[in-house]
């Protein structure tokens, strides 16, 4: 008798949820389908631009830097990708 371990089925039921919310809150623009993020990874990823392209830790490029990101090693890494 094959036994499914309940690990398997959390992750499963997981996959599923998570596939299922990310198509729900995603929507659709003259044929095309975009995605949507929470805010603060927003505001991460508008930071790690602005350092990627050279600019600095700034919300708006030329003025002074205010911290408004929450977690610095995901801005990192976020910047990162964005050199890539």
């Amino acid at each position: 008798m094959n036994k499914t371990s309940p690990l398997k089925i959390i992750l499963f039921a997981s996959a599923f949820f998570y596939f299922a919310l990310i198509i729900n809150t995603s929507f659709i623009i003259k044929g095309e389908r975009y995605f949507t993020l929470v805010d603060d990874a927003m505001i991460s990823m508008r930071y790690a631009k602005h350092l990627a392209q050279g600019h600095g830790l700034v919300w708006n490029i030329g003025q002074s830097p205010v911290e408004g990101f929450t977690n610095l090693g995901w801005t990192l890494y976020m910047a990162f990708l964005h050199i890539l």
